[in-house]
């Protein structure tokens, strides 16, 4: 009988304690190297796990999984007519930045649009029109300066996060002034992950 109550009070210690020691939280900051069984969580599960490899040894090295970094790069070169608008879309699903270059020429001055906008959930979200006049004249190619460098005429470039599955450009060649000289337009862009 005194075995009896013996076994009943050391059962309602342990049980008194695993209760206590559940709601048990640490205040020192989460390592996953430490979660063996990835739960998000350190607990007695991983406790066990680390318990029955006791003893044993190995290659202490961990597998680690990098995702590769995709990048992709691009330059479109096209001719806009006068009074004309050329529609240029880029994809860019899958990335997390976006550096876009517009650089645009014409043998006399004249005076062309950017339609900026982007596409999200199948709907097109206009942000914003950059008015520019190009230079004109003649290019003179020096082959010591950087390509970009050699380049006349306006350059726009920004860089942005990719909240967006597509960016979307009209260059739009405005009859204002009277120029009816076509614009020549390179749009060169730089996606990474």
């Amino acid at each position: 009988m005194l075995r009896r109550k013996h076994l009943v009070l050391c059962f309602l210690v342990i049980c008194l304690a695993a209760t206590l020691l559940i709601g048990v939280t640490s205040s020192a900051e989460y390592d996953p190297w430490l979660d063996y069984n990835d739960d998000a969580a350190i607990d007695i599960f991983d406790i066990v796990s680390m318990a029955g490899a006791f003893g044993t040894s190995g290659d202490p090295t961990k597998p680690v999984e990098i995702a590769e970094r995709r990048v992709e790069e691009n330059a479109i070169d096209f001719i806009v007519e006068y009074d004309t608008h050329v529609n240029i879309t880029i994809p860019t699903a899958g990335f997390r930045t976006m550096t876009v270059g517009i650089f645009a020429y014409a043998l006399t001055s004249t005076y062309f649009e950017v339609f900026i906008g982007y596409r999200v959930a199948n709907r097109y979200l206009n942000s914003s029109t950059l008015g520019m006049s190009s230079d004109s004249g003649i290019i003179i190619i020096d082959p010591e300066k950087p390509w970009y460098e050699n380049i006349r005429g306006p350059k726009i470039s920004w860089t942005e996060e990719v909240w967006f599955s597509e960016l979307v450009l009209v260059i739009n060649h405005t009859p204002y002034p009277v120029q009816e000289q076509p614009l020549t337009v390179s749009v060169v862009y730089y996606l990474s992950t």
